[in-house]
């Protein structure tokens, strides 16, 4: 093992033994907002045509599929 890897194992190892702080993450008002106009528009209504998502994953994975690695 090599000394970049004994120093991130010890880096990661120091991360895991410390607190983490617990409970609710406090959001700010403008993005509560801003979700609730996202939710109260009609295509994010229970009933809607939502066919555009099935779309999307097939054709992304398609397009995946034929990825090919550039190194």
């Amino acid at each position: 093992m090599d000394s970049l890897d004994r120093a991130t194992l010890e880096l990661l190892d120091r991360y895991r033994r410390s607190p983490r702080e617990a409970g609710p993450v406090p959001l700010a008002e403008t993005y509560l907002r801003a979700v609730s106009q996202i939710e109260a528009l009609p295509e994010n209504h229970d009933g809607a045509d939502k066919t555009w998502v099935v779309t999307l994953v097939r054709r992304s994975a398609d397009l995946w599929s034929r990825a090919v690695r550039v190194r």
